[in-house]
């Protein structure tokens, strides 16, 4: 049988049949292609690939007669092979609340820059002036989808998409006394457990907090007194094909956001010496001492302000 959405069944012959909307004519009538595959993860990647072409090529002319939630539904599948899983959930989100709602019935190549500009206007508008109220990185990240949804349909030729700016908050980064540091370093080398540990070690060597709570005893080399740095662990968002009516999000533990977070960082002896107390199996988590890892949201609330 076909998964709920997935439009992938078995057929007698023993292959698996994977259909895609490429095109949607002026009635508003849907147009199918279908390949074939010896599985149904080979179906897949092949109507996912196919698809694309039929985006990107000569089959498709610069202004498609295209409805932009299967252009959004195209440019998601097609997405979701390049990217982490974190960031395909973030980009699902985003288009599912946000895009959608506002272009999902319109003809792709129907939407103007002053249709995208009046959206943007109302997701960074106060909530009490009837907007959305979001914060100006969250709609620069909307608007950066919707401007790689158009490119990846070429639907775009008439949008000066480039006149559309955020404008960014004025936001510093919150620091500490010298007397708030002098009492929070106090706090955590008293009766320093894992938990304390962990805060040390970011504050310390510039550890993120995610990556803190992916790290296990194995990542730790206290002999050369280094720790190396190479995963992030995260709680994200389920597609509503993964949610299926149950949980909303899980925990997933991933390669960090860029190649340049893998490192390995040295360890101050005075923090070396707490670690050495602490150590425990090496495929135990360090923050917990066992096999079931702390998110970053729990570590967040034991120095929740």
């Amino acid at each position: 049988m076909a998964r709920t959405g997935e439009n992938i069944y078995k057929r007698k012959d023993g292959r698996w049949e994977a259909r895609f909307i490429y095109q949607v004519d002026a009635e508003g009538k849907s147009k199918y292609r279908s390949v074939y595959g010896i599985s149904r993860q080979d179906a897949k990647q092949k109507r996912t690939l196919l698809a694309h072409e039929f985006m990107l090529g000569s089959q498709v002319s610069t202004s498609p007669v295209i409805i932009f939630k299967d252009l959004a539904k195209n440019w998601l599948n097609n997405t979701k092979l390049r990217v982490k899983e974190s960031t395909y959930s973030r980009y699902c989100n985003q288009v599912q609340k946000h895009i959608l709602p506002h272009f999902g019935k319109y003809q792709a190549s129907k939407i103007s820059t002053e249709f995208i500009e009046n959206f943007v206007a109302r997701l960074v508008k106060a909530k009490m002036d009837g907007g959305l109220g979001l914060s100006p990185k969250t709609v620069e990240d909307i608007l950066i989808i919707i401007k790689s949804m158009f490119r990846f349909g070429k639907c775009h030729a008439h949008l000066e998409l480039t006149r559309i700016k955020i404008k960014k908050e004025d936001k510093r980064p919150v620091t500490l006394s010298k007397a708030e540091k002098t009492a929070l370093n106090e706090y955590l080398l008293n009766d320093t457990d894992n938990v304390k540990a962990g805060v040390l070690l970011s504050t310390h060597i510039g550890v993120r907090l995610g990556e803190v709570c992916a790290l296990r005893w194995k990542d730790f080399d206290l002999d050369a007194g280094t720790v190396h740095i190479d995963k992030t662990m995260q709680r994200i968002q389920l597609s509503p094909e993964e949610a299926n009516g149950g949980k909303k999000t899980k925990v997933v533990t991933t390669g960090p956001k860029s190649k340049n977070s893998i490192r390995d960082l040295d360890i101050p002896s005075s923090l070396t010496a707490i670690l050495r107390r602490l150590k425990g199996r090496p495929d135990d988590f360090f923050l917990t001492g066992n096999t079931r890892g702390m998110e970053p949201r729990s570590l967040h609330n034991h120095f929740k302000i």
